[in-house]
């Protein structure tokens, strides 16, 4: 599975990742977790849902939105794999996200295990109280 997946070598507190996921639903600026040099004029973007689900030993990150960044949701997950294990604060990672600062947030998660799942080109309706369900 080494080709397939990021392996991560320390525990990880999956609930911890889904505090600081949670965080970021919404319309926000993604400042904080855009790829430094990136072109995108507008990083605002809004997140439907994020969530990390456990599968045994695995962890699955699944986001739904209206548009990425250009290496986004790889740093959002290097970010939130260091709340994980310990490394970040939840109070830090919000002030990570509020500062907009890619240089204050953690470092970008390798592409292994990185899948577009489907895409969809209607507008989705924006009640975020009810995210989508991944399954």
């Amino acid at each position: 599975m080494r080709n397939y997946v990021w392996q991560v070598e320390r525990a990880l507190d999956d609930g911890l990742i889904n505090q600081a996921l949670a965080m970021l639903v919404g319309e926000n600026h993604f400042g904080a977790f855009q790829a430094t040099g990136s072109s995108a004029r507008n990083p605002v973007r809004t997140l439907y849902a994020a969530q990390c689900v456990r599968q045994e030993e695995q962890l699955e990150f699944q986001f739904h939105g209206n548009g990425f960044l250009y290496h986004m949701v790889r740093n959002i997950v290097g970010t939130v794999t260091e709340v994980g294990a310990g490394k970040i604060s939840l109070a830090d990672f919000a002030a990570i996200f509020a500062g907009r600062d890619r240089k204050q947030a953690g470092a970008t998660a390798p592409p292994n295990g990185l899948y577009l799942k489907e895409v969809f080109y209607e507008k989705p309706a924006k009640n975020l109280d009810n995210p989508p369900d991944f399954k």
